[in-house]
């Protein structure tokens, strides 16, 4: 960004689309304040530059929103994206609901944006029947829009309905990727579908993704739940983790059943001894494998 800021210092005249540039350029660099400091900068502001305020500052988005509205400028359907990805943020249903009435009342024109926006927003707000509503309208739908609906019905304990719109995804033009994966295996896990999602887990070669910790974590709870411990270490044992993700598989443990938790750390330190005695202990977890009976002395330990 320096060298872009020396250019931006050094021009005679500056039009919206540098001014928007800028801003964008310091967001996307993680500097949200230099990136208002910018907007408060430009003299006369239009809806590309309220418009990249409104995508760039969940935060502030709101407050931003309506002070667009107070200098009389007409949002678009961009705007309502960024507005609406900030209500899903903040989880607050009446909220949603007021937007949702704003764009209908404006006739916002309701593209690919804000549909996925609006199934984002209601999902994440708790209202599971209305983001299904609106998907199930949806002439077409991406990746992303599978994802919010399928991730809302998982993390909402609907595990057998998002299972089968998992399903129906299969059957669509869309692929799922690593989110749909990880939700669906979510869902698998605290529905107790273990075959289900042993199914799901094998086909990752034919959606071309690359299963992640995140993904063997969640496979493992499954087993684990299931009291099928032997399984899930014979899956750990020939999971593809890189020392240098040693530190988030960890912290990834966090939220598994004990069982699981001992099962990969037994597994890890086997390989990577000590980076699994320097970390795990910081996120409160035991680097023994007193806990699996059948692992007995494990060599490495």
């Amino acid at each position: 960004m320096e060298t872009a800021r020396e250019l931006f210092d050094k021009m005679p005249a500056r039009n919206a689309f540098v001014w928007s540039s800028m801003g964008t350029g310091y967001f996307k660099a993680g500097n949200a304040d230099e990136a208002q400091a910018v907007f408060d900068r430009i003299p006369v502001r239009n809806l590309v530059n309220w418009n990249t305020l409104i995508a760039g500052c969940s935060e502030k988005a709101l407050e931003a929103f309506h002070s667009m509205l107070d200098d009389r400028i007409k949002p678009d359907e961009f705007t309502m994206a960024g507005v609406l990805s900030a209500c899903a943020q903040l989880g607050s249903l009446e909220q949603a609901r007021k937007v949702h009435s704003f764009i209908i009342q404006h006739r916002i024109r309701k593209n690919q944006f804000v549909l996925n926006g609006l199934v984002d927003m209601f999902a994440k707000c708790g209202d599971l029947a209305f983001a299904r509503k609106i998907f199930d309208n949806m002439q077409w739908r991406n990746t992303e829009c599978w994802n919010s609906m399928i991730s809302a019905l998982s993390s909402h304990g609907q595990s057998i309905e998002a299972i089968k719109l998992f399903s129906k995804m299969e059957c669509s033009d869309q692929k799922p990727n690593a989110i749909t994966l990880l939700a669906v295996l979510g869902a698998c896990t605290h529905g107790g579908f273990v075959d289900e999602g042993l199914r799901i887990f094998n086909k990752f070669d034919v959606y071309g993704v690359a299963a992640a910790v995140e993904h063997y974590g969640c496979l493992v709870d499954l087993l684990d739940r299931a009291g099928r411990l032997r399984e899930a270490y014979e899956i750990v044992k020939n999971m593809l983790v890189q020392p240098n993700e040693i530190k988030g598989a960890i912290k990834e443990l966090g939220r598994l059943q004990q069982g699981a938790v001992q099962l990969i750390l037994t597994f890890l330190n086997t390989k990577y001894t000590q980076a699994v005695v320097h970390v795990a202990p910081r996120w409160g977890l035991n680097t023994h494998a007193a806990k699996i009976p059948f692992l007995g002395d494990t060599p490495g330990l």
